[in-house]
């Protein structure tokens, strides 16, 4: 039903939305930043989910909003992740605060308050990994001193607004967060693999938003290293594997990323869930503008 309810994950006041025919809760929470949907394993995986886990599993829920998944799926897999997944940084908590502040204002001079929590307040600790308003009320601070916002003196307290600078910190986040469009793998070439790399490999490069580039079919007098680094954004290697292999998932990440690869590695792995048919072990890497990498393995049946 439509109407007043609680967040499944913050117990806030949040809005039931139309669910459709699946199982499980559609809701709109503040607290949780927007909409999200809990499945029924999702929503059983969060019984026993601390504040600070749940403050990342939020976090994670902003990051596929910013990446067009308007509805983020809660399920187990997804509450299992959250559990490793590292916090943010306070320089990382400031800028996504100063992201959050940027996306509510109309024009370039408008202007923002930061006062006792209402819906603006605990979307914003949503932004920022917060449990606590006075955890945003410090990021507030952060962003005062580095000069990226300004108080406006008025008649009403705690009223500011983004600085010139705080729109230079906008654009230089925004180009730093922009790698590589290409996605470099290495695999076994061989013809018996062919079907592995159109059925799945390829398609799911391409849903993540990624151009696949296979090395075999690559003119160049390097090496692969050379040929993989720095120039794209995704690494990607197959090779074939035992048939016991279970139906796998996404690793939990251990170095943080900017949130497109994240969801590059989600959106790799459920297309090669759902495409293939035999059996194969594919291991993802990404390398982000500041020369960091990561990598996730996902054994799959095709």
């Amino acid at each position: 039903m439509n109407g007043s309810a609680r967040c499944l994950i913050w117990n806030t006041e949040a809005e039931e939305l139309p669910r459709g025919s699946e199982p499980g809760s559609r809701m709109d929470s503040p607290r949780a930043g927007g909409p999200y949907f809990m499945s029924e394993s999702g929503w059983r995986a969060l019984h026993d989910l601390g504040d600070v886990p749940k403050s990342r599993l939020t976090s994670w829920l902003v990051e596929q909003r910013r990446m067009g998944e308007q509805c983020p799926e809660v399920t187990a897999e997804v509450v299992e992740d959250v559990r490793r997944r590292p916090p943010l940084s306070v320089p990382e908590r400031a800028d996504r605060l100063l992201k959050c502040l940027s996306r509510d204002l109309e024009d370039v001079a408008d202007m923002f308050t930061h006062r006792e929590p209402d819906d603006d307040e605990l979307r914003r600790m949503a932004w920022t990994e917060s449990l606590r308003l006075e955890e945003v009320t410090y990021l507030v601070a952060y962003l005062k001193s580095s000069a990226w916002i300004e108080h406006v003196y008025t008649n009403v307290a705690n009223i500011y607004r983004i600085t010139v600078e705080g729109y230079a910190r906008l654009a230089e986040l925004d180009r730093t967060a922009t790698d590589s469009s290409k996605a470099f793998v290495a695999m076994w070439f061989d013809e018996s693999m062919d079907d592995v790399w159109e059925n799945a490999i390829e398609p799911g490069i391409e849903d993540a938003g990624y151009e696949p580039v296979r090395i075999d079919r690559k003119e160049h007098l390097n090496k692969i290293d050379d040929e993989s680094s720095p120039s794209c954004g995704v690494l990607v290697s197959s090779s074939p594997t035992s048939r016991r292999a279970t139906t796998g998932r996404a690793a939990a990440c251990t170095t943080r990323q900017d949130s497109r690869t994240d969801a590059a590695s989600r959106s790799y792995s459920r297309a090669v869930r759902m495409r293939s048919r035999r059996c194969t072990s594919t291991r993802v890497s990404t390398t982000t503008s500041c020369g960091r990498r990561r990598s996730w393995t996902s054994s799959v049946t095709v």
